[in-house]
């Protein structure tokens, strides 16, 4: 998904009861947990790999794949490209869309679409251009976002043709100069891009880049639509009795929610943020004669300045920055230079519902939630070129209960405390906060192994060998920049 974690004061580890998702959730206590990846200079997109409990994200030129609580940093990859958006497709392989650059003259390039293989136990090892535009070529000079269908097919938007890229998503297809198939738009270039399948359809929602307009209509796959497309004004221009403004492009997620009996139709609903008004919008979703239809009859609609009419006083930003589950269950909605989460959930009998929000200590950067609702990541950081950028992720964090702070206690500083101590580097008490006591014992142990081979040498992760290979392991998935230096 498109960026679709510092914490606020106070810890909390509340127990919620809900139905486990899997066998080893059904083995512990379902509670809000956390953990956070410190020191990163910058975070282009996050993605997580919920199977097989991973996360990747490109921070700092690099593609980094961790294994989730605690944390391992299985693979850090050099990149050329500057990434808008990556996700894992159904096939289970990584796809990354964006711009390639020229890390010395600091130009950029030609649109670059990326290929990785993933394994389950390995993770990443290497990766290959899937789509390369020449410089300074006129079409697909950058890409936006990248979505899949059930069907073996991978589609990119890009913010400046109107058409949509379409690849196979398993990879069978990838020598270069392959034809790709594409999709014309209708409305404008895809400032985002998501994929709905319905019916025995599949069909898409574009954010064009001007306009401040939802595009959708039917894909096949192939070279051609099914049926026309339709450009759907988000704010309501009759309500407002003036033409509202459209500097900003649609954020907008997918909301598919299980039918409520057996056989039945589920229920499926966009979400789309208008940055232009400040309002969060819910349209149910309904297919008729084998294409979409939106109404506002049907629909719902928060002012977001309503909830916090201080903040918007004090003027602290816009509301740009979405992420939401598959069903809707936990939605965030930020801004860049906000340091405020606003939470919320969709159900069938309330529709949209405000659900408090986190209050964090530096501003937002990024969100990210997982699609099945098992993890969440905000990424935090001052705006300022060469800041430090803090990666916090979240288990069950729909287990936070309405209006409660973020935990801020991190399982993998626990260990790492606990492990320090044992090795005669003083963290002080084990309490998971990354304090100046285990800041100083961090530092006093990193500078004690400069003279010993690399972290990653002779380490097979996590709960493998000593506990000096899992300190290891654990400190340059926690610090993987101040590990590498």
């Amino acid at each position: 998904m498109l960026f679709r974690s510092v914490i606020a004061a106070g810890a909390l580890a509340a127990t919620v009861c809900v139905s486990p998702a899997t066998a080893e959730q059904a083995q512990r206590p379902v509670r809000a947990e956390a953990d956070a990846v410190f020191s990163l200079r910058n975070v282009e997109s996050i993605a997580f790999d919920e199977a097989h409990d991973g996360l990747f994200a490109i921070a700092d030129g690099r593609l980094m794949h961790w294994s989730l609580f605690p944390l391992e940093l299985k693979a850090s990859l050099a990149l050329d490209t500057l990434a808008s958006d990556l996700a894992i497709s159904p096939a289970g392989n990584l796809f990354v869309a964006g711009q390639r650059w020229n890390q010395q003259s600091l130009l950029l390039l030609g649109g670059s679409i990326l290929a990785f293989p993933v394994d389950p136990e390995t993770g990443i090892e290497d990766w290959f251009r899937l789509y390369q535009v020449a410089d300074n070529a006129t079409g697909y000079s950058q890409f936006s976002s990248v979505a899949f269908d059930g069907a073996g097919h991978a589609y990119f938007g890009s913010p400046v043709a109107f058409s949509i890229l379409v690849v196979p998503d398993d990879l069978t297809s990838a020598a270069p100069g392959t034809r790709r198939g594409t999709v014309d738009l209708r409305c404008g270039a895809s400032a985002q891009l998501s994929v709905l399948e319905a019916g025995g359809q599949v069909f898409y929602f574009s954010s064009t880049i001007e306009g401040a307009a939802l595009e959708f209509g039917v894909l096949d796959g192939s070279d051609a639509r099914k049926g026309g497309a339709e450009c759907f004004r988000v704010a309501n221009i009759y309500a407002q009795n003036a033409a509202p403004a459209t500097f900003y492009s649609i954020r907008h997620a997918v909301i598919t929610r299980p039918a409520p009996e057996e056989g039945g139709e589920p229920w499926q609903a966009v979400l789309a943020l208008d940055p232009n008004n400040g309002r969060l919008y819910l349209f149910e979703i309904e297919i008729v004669d084998g294409q979409i239809l939106i109404s506002r009859k049907r629909s719902a609609e928060i002012d977001l300045a309503a909830l916090e009419p201080a903040a918007r006083a004090a003027g602290t930003g816009t509301y740009g920055l979405i992420a939401a589950s598959g069903d809707g269950s936990e939605i965030y909605v930020s801004g860049s230079s906000m340091r405020r989460v606003l939470r919320f959930s969709v159900t069938e009998a309330e529709g949209l519902v405000s659900r408090g929000a986190f209050e964090l200590e530096a501003p937002v950067q990024g969100m990210e939630i997982g699609a099945e609702g098992r993890y969440a990541a905000v990424v935090t950081g001052e705006n300022r070129f060469g800041a430090d950028r803090v990666l916090t992720i979240l288990r069950d964090p729909g287990a936070v209960p309405v209006g409660a702070p973020l935990p801020a206690s991190f399982e993998s500083i626990r260990l790492i405390q606990d492990l320090l101590n044992a090795s005669g580097f003083n963290a002080g008490r084990v309490d998971g906060i990354y304090g100046p006591r285990t800041i100083e014992a961090v530092k006093a142990y990193l500078d004690s192994r400069k003279a010993a081979p690399d972290l990653g040498e002779a380490r097979g992760g996590i709960g493998a060998g000593s506990g000096e290979d899992i300190l290891r392991a654990v400190i340059e998935g926690v610090f993987p920049r101040k590990a590498a230096d």
